[in-house]
């Protein structure tokens, strides 16, 4: 077939060996074009005579092109005569049938290699006596967690043990019953490919997809204090629950991967936090009660994947205490001393001993306040003091009623508390 049908070819073409002249080869095209047969001999016979110089050559020259305005209008389809092929449509005909019953008895048998040459670049199952079924609805994981694939087995020969390929690996598969498996993929961190065999038989190649998790990497907590306490603003790295005094201002700024969407509930309401920047969301809120809070995170393939659950414990700004504890000397009952204890939350800045006369005899009298100042360690947010006063030295008279107390003061405000004592001379 190639001597016969390429090589000869090449050589006519090249001219090489014995080949035919102009006038067989317009014998040749005359037996498919009828109507071109004479014309075109003519015209050949013409173009010999031209080239001799003895005849008148214009004359020739114009029956030449007349000639071939008659050859330029003819197809080539009209060499082929479809009536002369019909004798070998018989030949057709069985090859024909076999492949229409084929197709009709068992048509994978013309189409299941006619697919596997064409699409040559898949893989596909070898046929086996048993079929093998992934029963998994998806193949989907989440990123970080375990999955595991559920296969069973169909078909009049059952294997005796299913094994799965992965990586370049093989795991045997644990048996549940005579038609179930099942494989346990752990800690998945990416898509992973993986092919059921038995017996040299393969299955075809599935594909586990990972969904990314939302995950909540680190979190800052910042606490800015009221300015009245004096105190500088605080970090707290990864600690969810925090005790801040009322009034404090925290800030939370979290850390995730992953996340597109972050609730955060406290007392009682929900916000959706807006990302301050890629994978970074940051609340604020001014705590006046102690209130749990959590935190709620999320992305396309999950709503509310974590939750996180604190606590934040508020102190009260409470008044600052007194107490104070009274002796009279054995001797001289003018002479009174005082052993007491102050504390505060935030410290105390002045301690006083206040007094009033009232006059015998006198209607609504304006009494004038005096105040001795008691030592006091401003450091200290709890102490004890002392004090000692002789009521002989305020030059009272018989009759006169002197009122008494002591009082407190905040460092950083007017708050004050008072122990209160009248004493009558």
């Amino acid at each position: 077939i190639v001597s016969r049908f390429i090589v000869l070819p090449i050589f006519h073409i090249s001219r090489l060996g014995k080949v035919i002249n102009h006038e067989q080869a317009a014998e040749i095209i005359g037996k498919h074009f009828l109507d071109v047969k004479d014309v075109l001999l003519n015209t050949l016979q013409l173009h010999k005579i031209e080239s001799s110089k003895d005849n008148n050559s214009d004359l020739i020259h114009a029956s030449i092109d007349q000639k071939i305005k008659h050859l330029q209008a003819f197809h080539f389809s009209d060499a082929v005569d479809f009536k002369n092929n019909k004798k070998y449509l018989p030949y057709a005909v069985p090859p024909m049938l076999f492949l229409l019953m084929a197709l009709l008895i068992s048509p994978s048998l013309i189409i299941s290699p006619s697919k596997r040459i064409i699409n040559h670049n898949e893989v596909f199952e070898r046929p086996a006596p048993f079929k093998i079924i992934v029963m998994n609805e998806k193949l989907q994981a989440v990123e970080q967690d375990d999955f595991t694939v559920k296969v069973k087995i169909e078909g009049d020969e059952i294997p005796a043990q299913l094994f799965i390929q992965s990586n370049q690996a093989n795991y045997r598969m644990e048996k549940e019953s005579n038609i179930l498996y099942n494989y346990t993929f752990r800690n998945l961190q990416q898509n992973t490919k993986f092919i059921v065999n038995a017996d040299k038989y393969n299955s075809k190649e599935y594909t586990i997809s990972i969904l990314p998790k939302p995950v909540i990497l680190s979190f800052d907590i910042l606490a800015d204090y009221p300015a009245y306490l004096n105190r500088k603003s605080e970090n707290f790295a990864n600690t969810g629950d925090v005790t801040v005094p009322i009034g404090t201002h925290l800030t939370w700024k979290f850390y995730t991967r992953e996340t597109q969407k972050l609730l955060f509930r406290i007392g009682g309401k929900l916000n959706e936090v807006k990302a301050e920047k890629s994978n970074t969301f940051v609340q604020s809120y001014r705590m006046m009660v102690g209130s749990p809070y959590s935190v709620i995170i999320g992305n396309q393939y999950f709503s509310s994947r974590d939750s996180l659950s604190y606590l934040v414990n508020v102190i009260p700004d409470l008044f600052p205490s007194i107490s104070v504890e009274e002796f009279k000397d054995s001797v001289y009952d003018n002479r009174l001393y005082y052993q007491g204890t102050v504390k505060d939350d935030y410290g105390l800045s002045k301690l006083v001993f206040a007094w009033t006369v009232s006059k015998a005899g006198v209607e609504n009298p304006s009494l004038e306040v005096k105040t001795r100042e008691v030592a006091l360690d401003k450091s200290l947010l709890q102490q004890q003091f002392f004090y000692f006063m002789d009521m002989s030295t305020l030059f009272v008279q018989p009759g006169d009623e002197v009122k008494y107390y002591f009082e407190i003061f905040r460092w950083y405000s007017n708050s004050r508390i008072f122990y209160r004592k009248s004493y009558i001379c």
